[in-house]
Order: C-alpha cells, then sequence, then structure tokens
C-alpha cells in the first residue's frame, strides 16, 4: 500500500471530514521495506489554557464547535510530530531512535502516529482521563479499527496506560 493509498483512506475516516487537523502523522518512510510498519498510538491532544470548546462532547463530534488557529495547533497530529512538539514527541523521538537506527533527526518520519481519544483533554497538560464518557469510548475504538485499517501496520505500540 502506498503513502497516496493510505491519505486516500484517512481522507475517508468520518471523524478526519469534521477535523482534519487531527489526521494521523504517516511519516514519509512508513512504507519502507528496512523495517516493519510501527503504529504509535498515543492518549489525547490537549488545548491552551482559557479553551472550553473540548467541553462541549455532543459538538466537538459533530464538528459543530470552531477551534482558533491556535486551538487547531495544539490538535494538529502531524504538526505536533513534525516539529517533535511537546515532551510527548520528545522523549518518544529518543525512545525509538535508541532502539533502532533511522537516517535522520525526527524517528516519526518511519513510524504512522495518532492519539486514539479523540476529544482533547479537559485542562492544558491534563490526561482525558477525569473527563472521559461513553461517547468518547464509542468514537475511540471505532476511529482506531478505521486508523487500523487504513494503516495495515505490522505493529501497534499503545503510548499510554489509559488507552
Amino acid at each position: 500500500m502506498s503513502i497516496t493509498q493510505i491519505e486516500t483512506a484517512l481522507d475517508a475516516i468520518p471523524f478526519y471530514k469534521t477535523h482534519p487537523y487531527m489526521k494521523p502523522f504517516i511519516g514519509h518512510n512508513y512504507e519502507s521495506t528496512r523495517h516493519k510498519k510501527l503504529l504509535l498510538v498515543g492518549e489525547s491532544h490537549y488545548l491552551p489554557a482559557g479553551s472550553t470548546v473540548q467541553r462541549d462532547v455532543k459538538g466537538w463530534y459533530s464538528g459543530s464547535p470552531t477551534l482558533t488557529e491556535v486551538e487547531e495547533g495544539w490538535c494538529n497530529t502531524r504538526e505536533t510530530r513534525k516539529y517533535l512538539s511537546g515532551g510527548y514527541c520528545k522523549t518518544l523521538n529518543s525512545a525509538l531512535k535508541s532502539v533502532a537506527t533511522f537516517g535522520g533527526e525526527n524517528a516519526f518520519d518511519e513510524v504512522a502516529s495518532y492519539n486514539y481519544f479523540l476529544r482533547p483533554a479537559e485542562e492544558e497538560g491534563d490526561s482525558i482521563a477525569d473527563a472521559l464518557t461513553a461517547m468518547d469510548r464509542e468514537y475511540a475504538i471505532r476511529n482506531f479499527i478505521d486508523v487500523l485499517e487504513a494503516t495495515h501496520p505490522d505493529i501497534v505500540i499503545m503510548t499510554s496506560r489509559l488507552v
């Protein structure tokens, strides 16, 4: 399967039609024959202090909330992985590089990655654990199956105890 085919499959996933900025990061060497296809699954994004759009659970999943450009940036999975934003990306990048030889500085170029829970945590830097709803869980598992079908990973690593 080519990256183009993966992108087409991701574009067809219902959640990403309303939240395209949250589409999984697909490294440009994900399909390399030098290694297995690895999907890293994180917990959730979070928004900057003062954001409240994520608190309307039904609105979030219907796609009705309008995020500011700054809020979208905080939830832009592809950009956070590409630029190794935050401690999560830096830590995983270092861990990946310690167990495998990758050509560049960003080990995410070799993997696919996204966050399992689709609604951001209630507070900046916090876990979504205390705010999870049945709707969050339902959307997360459906989306996870869709992402698996789109990316066809050989290995899946969950990087969150909550997931």
